[in-house]
């Protein structure tokens, strides 16, 4: 065994466990508990860094970040109810986004653009402006209305790049 690498009892222990004849469905989810270690949490963001993701919004309404599994996400997500609008801070080539968009307020069965799997979603909406002097333009999609949930179900993540590209065009 190398001593380079850090985390290798863990893995080692995990793949000791890991026998398919002998893993039962209630001691999977004990056994990924094991792996929370080697995860990369999802940053926590002071108040002026999430405000300068999002600069042109007066009265931002802040995450509850006690809340929050950073583990867990891939994406941070949160909705401000009273104003309709959704915030979303997406990893983008080694740095944080922030999306602001208009929420729906009807919430439909259907297909989450991000997690793609079927749920309780409404309709997003982001204003863009594709250049200096161009129009602006509303892009969006369907997503989860429970960023939370989004995030459990979201097992691809291109499907959030993907989301990302229409409700973000490149400039």
């Amino acid at each position: 065994m190398s001593s380079t690498v850090p985390n290798q009892p863990i893995t080692a222990n995990f793949l000791s466990h890991l026998q398919t004849d002998r893993l039962t469905r209630a001691k999977a989810p004990q056994l990924l508990e094991t792996l929370i270690p080697l995860i990369i949490p999802f940053p926590s963001l002071t108040t002026k860094q999430l405000s300068k993701l999002f600069r042109k919004v007066k009265k931002l309404k802040q995450p509850v970040w006690s809340q929050l599994a950073l583990h867990e996400l891939t994406y941070l997500g949160w909705n401000d109810g009273g104003n309709q609008k959704k915030y979303l801070v997406i990893p983008d080539h080694d740095r944080l986004i922030g999306i602001q968009g208009d929420l729906a307020p009807q919430t439909v069965k259907g297909v989450c653009a991000i997690c793609q799997t079927i749920g309780n979603v409404a309709l997003f909406m982001s204003t863009t402006k594709s250049s200096g002097l161009g129009p602006y333009t509303r892009n969006g999609n369907y997503i989860c209305r429970d960023s939370n949930q989004c995030n459990r179900q979201l097992t691809n993540p291109q499907a959030l790049a993907d989301f990302l590209a229409v409700v973000r065009p490149k400039r």
